[in-house]
């Protein structure tokens, strides 16, 4: 089966997906009985952190398969989690976006020390100062004197530049 293409009626036969919890059931074993029918299918891919199935033999991210199995077709942009969450694979949760607009979507860094999205203290002038991406390029939105008011502005901004896209972060 390896260098088949996968279809929505070959994923039907093998996988049965439920909208409301995003997850992807066995109807068949596979594998000599290691995967059994009714079992969950895929795994979590900490590289990628979004969840994974591997079909006849190839590894396909589970989002990208959500959209064969319900529309019926590849998606031909990328697939945004709208929650951010890269293992909720909802349909609610889906849609297709450019590359920009799931970046956009992005939730705040890890290492953010503010607790807001945009936001960081700049020790020189003893103010917050908001900065946002726009057409690939930092933009400098202004110096506040508290994160709540810095990241009000830069969630106005994100709203008129990105609309249903913007993320705030928190």
């Amino acid at each position: 089966m390896k260098g088949r293409v996968l279809t929505q009626e070959r994923l039907r036969n093998i996988l049965n997906y439920n909208q409301g919890t995003g997850i992807f059931m066995r109807l068949v074993d596979r594998r000599g009985g290691r995967w059994k029918a009714g079992a969950r299918a895929g795994c979590h891919d900490k590289f990628h952190h979004c969840r994974v199935l591997r079909i006849d033999g190839r590894c396909y991210l589970e989002h990208r398969v959500v959209w064969l199995y319900v529309h019926g077709r590849w998606p031909t942009l990328e697939i945004d989690h709208i929650n951010g969450d890269g293992t909720d694979n909802r349909l609610c949760n889906l849609r297709e976006a450019t590359h920009q607009q799931n970046m956009r979507n992005m939730k705040k860094h890890k290492d953010n020390t503010s607790g807001f999205k945009g936001v960081y203290f700049n020790k020189k002038t003893g103010k917050w100062v908001t900065q946002i991406a726009i057409a690939s390029r930092q933009t400098y939105v202004g110096s506040f004197d508290t994160p709540e008011s810095a990241h009000t502005e830069y969630c106005r901004v994100a709203t008129a530049n990105f609309g249903k896209f913007a993320n705030f972060g928190v």
